[in-house]
């Protein structure tokens, strides 16, 4: 029997000061067996200059994305994209990325975005048309302080990633945040950002194991396709008007031969009540361990939905913007707060492939499509670009058929692929941890 090819994950450094070889970022840290030792390399490599920040970030998600597969290569964008502004073999730099199943980007912070080098990378790969279905990317920012806009960076990245049509992921337990988060001024000085180092690891360690889902998949996806279940769930609404829309959409594709095997649903929110989070120092409730719903508030609607929130492979977070609130229900924030007990509960939507919906109004000013993102991407899940539709004066703007049917071909692909993959991959116990309390 012919052995089974790992996923191909790119470690991507996009910092100016970057110098290392792929010795010093991969090579090495095969040699690894813990994270003691890990550290200890660190230390060595921070205080020899070798390497920059945004490299011995690197180095620790290679540690992580090394626990699910062998196959990890080094990429310097500063080799591509140069000091003076010029570019330089950028067809050979996509025809690596091509290659890959995942990718690890590492960028130092500027006014809290990106360096102008992943920037030029992700113009490039706009106007290049680059494919990326099916690959899964992850973000690390370094900033010279904490809070230095490390956050904001990655949340951006991820958007833009999620809009290229790469699945996006956080780094992971224990934290599941929006991934990397580090800590580094002048060269060098990482090396006691131990947080940072955690949550570096942390994405190398998601990436990894998410391409590997994703490849399983895709190998048994030509032999058979599962049954799999699209939940719509609406947030805000007006109406029925974008849950008669939904339904529209619904009657439209589920006709299709090639989603004969996908259960449609529809889980209007806004009629169940939701009161708001105490944010308790007990979440979850585990003194009954027979338990499912782990909640101490068990006087709204919540624990009447627990179980039918929890079964799906694929979740469609809905919303309808209007340039005036006036009559609009929303139960988005309350509802985002009270799944707060899924998260705390080992993360009970791993994995779950998550995607934002929305109808706006022209003239309006939304950010759903992000809001969703960073909402749900700490639920440990795994990102599917949004699809955004317009309206004006109650009416569908030249709505782009052809563009939404490509949207749900993508998810309800990945959807059954990332089933048939789960299936085969066996992750383990994704346990969180209350970690800065």
């Amino acid at each position: 029997m012919a052995k089974k090819k790992q996923p191909l994950i790119y470690l991507v450094n996009c910092s100016i000061r970057a110098g290392s070889k792929r010795e010093d970022i991969v090579d090495n840290v095969k040699k690894i067996s813990n994270e003691p030792s890990l550290y200890r390399y660190i230390e060595k490599v921070a205080r020899s200059g070798i390497a920059c920040n945004s490299e011995i970030a690197l180095i620790a998600s290679a540690f992580g994305a090394l626990e699910w597969t062998k196959n990890v290569e080094y990429i310097r964008l500063n080799e591509y994209f140069l000091p003076n502004g010029r570019t330089k073999d950028i067809p050979a730099l996509l025809e690596k990325l091509k290659k890959g199943d995942g990718f690890i980007f590492s960028t130092p912070v500027y006014f809290g975005d990106r360096s102008s080098l992943l920037h030029e990378l992700i113009e490039t790969l706009k106007k290049e048309r680059f494919n990326f279905f099916g690959k899964v990317s992850g973000f690390i920012s370094v900033g010279a302080k904490r809070n230095g806009g490390q956050e904001t960076t990655n949340i951006y990245a991820l958007h833009n990633f999620s809009e290229l049509g790469s699945l996006v992921v956080g780094n992971g337990p224990p934290t599941s945040q929006f991934g990397g988060t580090c800590v580094g001024g002048n060269k060098g000085t990482m090396e006691n950002d131990y947080f940072g180092i955690m949550t570096s690891t942390g994405v190398g360690r998601k990436v990894a194991q998410t391409s590997l889902i994703v490849k399983e998949g895709i190998s048994l996806y030509k032999k058979k396709k599962p049954n799999i279940i699209v939940d719509f769930w609406i947030l805000e609404d007006k109406d029925k008007q974008l849950e008669n829309y939904i339904k529209n959409i619904i009657k439209e594709i589920a006709s299709k031969t090639s989603y004969r095997n996908v259960n449609f649903k529809i889980l209007n929110l806004i009629k169940y009540n939701f009161s708001r989070c105490f944010a308790c120092n007990v979440c979850p409730n585990t003194n009954n361990k027979k338990l499912d719903y782990k909640c101490i508030n068990k006087k709204d609607d919540m624990r009447k939905i627990h179980r039918r929130i929890l079964r799906n492979d694929v979740i469609i977070v809905s919303g309808l913007s209007l340039s005036s609130i006036t009559g609009i229900k929303s139960v988005y924030q309350r509802f985002i707060e009270r799944t707060r007990y899924l998260r705390r509960d080992n993360f009970r939507l791993t994995n779950r492939l998550v995607a934002a919906f929305s109808l706006n109004e022209i003239g309006g000013n939304t950010l759903f499509n992000v809001r969703v993102l960073t909402s749900f991407i700490r639920h440990n899940t795994i990102f599917h670009k949004g699809f955004e539709n317009y309206i004006l004066n109650g009416s569908l703007v030249n709505s782009p058929r052809a563009k939404m049917l490509k949207f749900f071909d993508s998810l309800i692909k990945l959807g059954e692929i990332l089933k048939l993959g789960k299936e085969k991959v066996d992750i383990g116990e994704q346990k969180y941890i209350s970690v800065g309390y």
